[in-house]
C-alpha cells in the first residue's frame, strides 16, 4: 500500500468509490444487520398534523433514535491480503424512505476512509477521511436513500487500530423527501428549475436547505457576503430554525433543479456539517451562524447580496425556499408591506403571496428585493393555496445593527452590497493535504487508487526500472488495469493539479 501526502481542506462530499464495490471477491456478502426501533407512523401523522400549518417551524422528516455502533462492539472487520482491512455495518429501518447518521469521537488515521451508501449502491455520501478529524463534536451526514444503508470504514494496515468513531444516533427517514409527488397537485407550488433570469439562479445557488434536530428537521437559509468579499460563510435563518446542537447541524447544497431530478443522486452531495452562532436578534427573530468550512470553489456557491435600506423603493419580493423539505420553490409578492408585532416580534407583513406559496419548512428563506439582493428573512404566516391569509417576515434593516460587524466589517458607508462567487485562495502548499491511495502492492492485474484530493488526478505515468516510459493515461479510476506489465519494478506518478506524486510498484 502506498500512501501519499501533501495537504488539503474537505468538506463532506461525494468522491470515488467505496472499496468494496471494487474488490466484492475479497468481500463476505453477508452484512451484520441492526435493526431500528419500530416508527409508530399515525402518531407522527398526527403530530405533524397538528403543527402543520405552523410555518415559523423546521419540518419534521425523520425519527431519530440513538444508537451504539463502533468498530469494536459491533459490525465485522474483513481482513485483505495485503493486511489493510475494511469495517462494515448495516443498519436497516423497516419502509424508511431514507436513512441518517450521526458520529461522535471521529478519528480517521491518514489514508483511511468512511463511506456511507444503500444496498443497491444508488446513493452514497464519502469519503470522510482524516481531513474530518476536525470535527470533534458530533455531526450528522445528510440521509442516504432507502430502507437499508451500510457504513463501510477503510483502514490501511500502516495505521491498523489507530482509527476510532462512534455512530451514536440513525433516524428513520418517515418523509419522503426526495419525491415531488406530495405536491404535484398543488398549482400553488412553484418548483425553481432551470431559469433564464441570471439574478434568479445566482441567488438560488446561496439558498441552503438546513437540517437540525439531530437529523429531523429541515429550514432554510442564505449564504450571504460581506463587505471584505471574503468568502467568511456567514448564513441568515430564522431564529427558529436552530433546533439542537449547531455542530450538529448540516448544510446542503444545490438542492433544486436539475440536481433534484429523476434519480440523479447530486441533489444531496454537496454538505457542510457543523456551525456556530455568531449574533441572534430575537427581537425581529432572526440569526447568524458561520458554517464551519467554506464550500469548495468547484461548487459554485453563491454569496448572496444584500440591501438593508427602507422599503420605500421596493416594489416587489421574492423569497427561494425548502418548503416541505423539497428542492428549492419559488414565491412572489407585489403590493403593500406594512409592520406590526406577531408572536412578540417586529415584522413586516403582507396579504398573501402574488404567486407560488410558502409551507412548512421555509422559515429562515432569504425574501429578495427585484435585484435580488436579501432584504429580511422569511419567519412565518398563514397564506395558504386560496390565498387568504398574512406572511411575515424580518427586515435585515431592523436587525442591522446586530449582524453590521460581521456584514459590514470594513464599515463600508453603503445600504447595499453586491453578491459574489468567492475564489478561495490557493494554498501556498503548506497547509494542503493530497491523499492518494495505492493497493495492493505487489500486484498482479489491478491496482486501486484512492485520491482524496480536491484536485482530481490528469494523468497516470509508468514507467520500467530503466526509467522508460511504458505508458501514460488519462485517469480511469479508482481501479488502474495493470495487466499489460509483465513481472518487475516500475515507477507510477500521478500528476494531480499541478503536482506529481510518485512510487515504486512491484509488479509478480
Amino acid at each position: 500500500m502506498l500512501v501519499l501526502t501533501t495537504w488539503v481542506n474537505a468538506q463532506v462530499d461525494r468522491g470515488g468509490q467505496p472499496l468494496s464495490w471494487n474488490i466484492p471477491q475479497q468481500i463476505p456478502t453477508t452484512t451484520i444487520w441492526q435493526a431500528l426501533p419500530e416508527v409508530d407512523q399515525i402518531q407522527l401523522s398526527e403530530e405533524d398534523a397538528i403543527a402543520l400549518n405552523d410555518k415559523s417551524t423546521p419540518i419534521r422528516f425523520a425519527k431519530s433514535f440513538a444508537v451504539n455502533y463502533d468498530p469494536i462492539t459491533a459490525g465485522t472487520w474483513t481482513n485483505l491480503p495485503n493486511g489493510d482491512r475494511i469495517w462494515m455495518i448495516g443498519v436497516e429501518s423497516a419502509e424508511a424512505f431514507s436513512i441518517g447518521v450521526q458520529f461522535s469521537n471521529l478519528f480517521i488515521p491518514q489514508g483511511g476512509t468512511i463511506y456511507i451508501y444503500n444496498e443497491c449502491h444508488t446513493d452514497y455520501i464519502g469519503p470522510l477521511t482524516s481531513n474530518e478529524n476536525k470535527l470533534s463534536q458530533s455531526f450528522n451526514l445528510p440521509p442516504v436513500k432507502g430502507s437499508k444503508i451500510i457504513i463501510e470504514y477503510y483502514e490501511p494496515f500502516a495505521y491498523r487500530g489507530d482509527g476510532h468513531f462512534e455512530i451514536s444516533s440513525a433516524s428513520h427517514g418517515y418523509r419522503d423527501i426526495h419525491s415531488m409527488e406530495s405536491v404535484q397537485n398543488l398549482e400553488c407550488f412553484v418548483p425553481l428549475l432551470n431559469s433564464s433570469n441570471t439574478n434568479l439562479k445566482n441567488a438560488s445557488s446561496s439558498v441552503l436547505m438546513m437540517i437540525v434536530d439531530n437529523g429531523q428537521r429541515i429550514a432554510t437559509s442564505t449564504l450571504v457576503n460581506n463587505t471584505a468579499n471574503n468568502g467568511v460563510p456567514y448564513v441568515l435563518t430564522s431564529q427558529n430554525a436552530l433546533v439542537g446542537p449547531p455542530s450538529t447541524w448540516t448544510f446542503l447544497f444545490d438542492v433544486a433543479g436539475e440536481n433534484c431530478a429523476g434519480t440523479n443522486t447530486l441533489c444531496w452531495s454537496k454538505a457542510i456539517c457543523g456551525a456556530e452562532v455568531v449574533a441572534t436578534d430575537s427581537q425581529h427573530g432572526t440569526a447568524l451562524v458561520k458554517l464551519k468550512d467554506m464550500p469548495k470553489t468547484s461548487w459554485s456557491a453563491y454569496y448572496s447580496g444584500w440591501n438593508q435600506g427602507s422599503f420605500e423603493n421596493v416594489e416587489s419580493l421574492i423569497s427561494i425556499q425548502n418548503s416541505m423539505g423539497l428542492p428549492q420553490s419559488v414565491a412572489q409578492y407585489s403590493g403593500e408591506i406594512w409592520m406590526e408585532i406577531w408572536n412578540n416580534k417586529e415584522v413586516m407583513s403582507f396579504d398573501n403571496w402574488s404567486q407560488g406559496q410558502s409551507f412548512k419548512g421555509a422559515t429562515g428563506s432569504p425574501v429578495f428585493d427585484a435585484n435580488m439582493n436579501i432584504v429580511g428573512v422569511y419567519l412565518g404566516g398563514n397564506d395558504d393555496c386560496a390565498a387568504i391569509g398574512t406572511e411575515r417576515f424580518a427586515a435585515l434593516a431592523s436587525s442591522w445593527d446586530t449582524y453590521s460587524e460581521f456584514l459590514n466589517p470594513t464599515n463600508a458607508n453603503i445600504n447595499q452590497l453586491h453578491g459574489i462567487y468567492p475564489i478561495v485562495p490557493e494554498s501556498n502548499g503548506e497547509d494542503e493535504l493530497v491523499e492518494v491511495i495505492v493497493f495492493p502492492n505487489p500486484a498482479q492485474d489491478w491496482i486501486y487508487v484512492h485520491n482524496n484530493s480536491d484536485k482530481a488526478i490528469g494523468a497516470i505515468e509508468v514507467r520500467d526500472a530503466l526509467g522508460r516510459l511504458v505508458s501514460i493515461s488519462p485517469s480511469l479510476l479508482p481501479t488502474l488495469d495493470i495487466s499489460y506489465l509483465t513481472e518487475g519494478i516500475y515507477t507510477i506518478t500521478f500528476l494531480v493539479g499541478d503536482k506529481s506524486v510518485t512510487q515504486k510498484l512491484l509488479v509478480r
